[in-house]
Parts: structure tokens; sequence; C-alpha cells
């Protein structure tokens, strides 16, 4: 094989797709959900999502390296248990930490219908189409080009992300009150 056919196999190896229709994206949302497998949820969730889990974890990381190095050891112990899942190694993981402390996919089991039910698809503009069995809930899709990824997680993550810039705000003002303290 010539390298450049080579580099070519690898990054496309390495590449994600999401599933071709959303029919296929249904019956893996679905699969997700039953199984409550958040790393399959994290395979599915589309880029603004994954974008959103990434500024999380660095607000957390960020939070986390400020309390360790600023805060009372007290008041450091307790700041630094709620941001125990930064710890992970990766978005990914954070994502699938987060999912199961918020129980986010038990959250959508209630809209799963009868898996061996009919599948309805309605669109959404040009890129978007929500899908659901005849008898649950729609699920929220966007086409992209390497497929069908899944938005519904998208609102709570940029909720999060934008809770995590005020708590990142917060532990920042408290370092420096923590400061001011210590000075005689």
């Amino acid at each position: 094989m010539r390298p450049s056919l080579f580099i070519a196999a690898v990054l496309l190896a390495g590449c994600h797709s999401y599933p071709a229709t959303p029919e296929d994206a249904l019956s893996q949302i679905e699969q997700t959900v039953t199984s409550a497998d958040p790393l399959a949820a994290w395979k599915l969730v589309d880029a603004d999502t994954k974008s959103a889990v990434s500024a999380v974890l660095a607000s957390e990381r960020l939070m986390q390296t400020i309390v360790k190095a600023k805060y009372p050891p007290a008041d450091a112990q307790l700041e630094l248990e709620h941001l125990a899942a930064a710890d992970q190694p990766d978005d990914e993981h954070f994502f699938a930490a987060m999912t199961t402390r918020w129980a986010a996919l038990e959250g959508y089991r209630k809209r799963l219908g009868s898996i061996s039910g009919p599948v309805k698809t309605k669109p959404d503009g040009d890129k978007m189409m929500y899908v659901a069995r005849q008898d649950g809930m729609p699920f929220h899709l966007l086409k992209t080009s390497r497929g069908w990824a899944w938005i519904d997680p998208r609102t709570e993550w940029l909720l999060e992300k934008d809770r995590a810039a005020h708590a990142l705000k917060t532990v920042q003002d408290n370092a420096a009150l923590y400061k001011k303290s210590e000075t005689p």
C-alpha cells in the first residue's frame, strides 16, 4: 500500500460515523437507553454536545486546581467531592460519569415505545428530524456529513456549561476571599 493511501486509511478508521438513517439512529438510541450505556450514548451525540462536555470538563478541572491550591483543607475536601467526575481521563468518560450521576438515560426510558412498533419520522427543517416508535415520544436528530446525530442531550450540556462557567467564577472569587482573610 502506498504511504498516502495508508495514512488515509488510518485517518478514516479513526473517524466516527453516526447511524446512516433516522431509523438506525432510533434503534441505537433504544439500545443505549435500555442498556443504560453512557459510553454508547457518547458515540451518538452531536459535536455541539461534545464541545459543551469538553468545556464543562475544562472548567471543573480548573476549579479543582484552584481549590487544591487556594482553599483551606476542610473546605477544599468538600468542594473536591463535588468535582470528582473531573478526574475522568477524557471527555467521553466524563460524559459517562455525569450521565450516570444525573440518571439521564433512565430519564429517556419513558420516551421509548414498544421496540417492535412502527417508526414515525417528522422533519424539523432541512437538517433535523424527530423520530419515534408509533407509541413512543420523539427523539431529536441532526443530519451531519457523517450520519444522524442525537441532539436531545445537547440542551442539558449547554446549561451545564453555563453553570460550570458560573461555578468557576464563584470558586475564583472564594479563593480571593480566602487569600484576603489570611493576610493580617
